[in-house]
């Protein structure tokens, strides 16, 4: 059975990213980089409706408005191992390929 996109993922509407058929479970997204505010790691998270994405300080739990593409981690893909892409697609989200 192939996997459908993780749930909670940061979804495919608005400025957000997919992981779509690349991992066996759902997982916790780290954006790379530290927060600003108090140079904390900090985790992506679904924060609005259409799959906007924050970054969500883990020290303060402040949140930014904005991801940037380059804030998106590298990740692997957990049925072949091969390192997915960060993109924009042809909608202008942030995708995983």
């Amino acid at each position: 059975m192939r996997n459908r996109a993780v749930p909670g993922r940061l979804s495919p509407a608005g400025l957000s990213a997919t992981i779509v058929g690349c991992m066996k479970a759902p997982r916790l997204i780290f954006a790379d980089g530290l927060s600003t505010c108090c140079h904390a790691k900090a985790l992506l998270v679904r924060s609005r409706e259409g799959g906007f994405v924050s970054r969500n300080c883990l020290k303060c739990k402040k949140a930014s408005v904005r991801v940037r593409l380059t804030e998106l981690p590298d990740i692997d893909c957990d049925f072949c191992g091969i390192r997915l892409g960060q993109l924009i697609n042809g909608e202008g989200n942030y995708a995983y390929k």
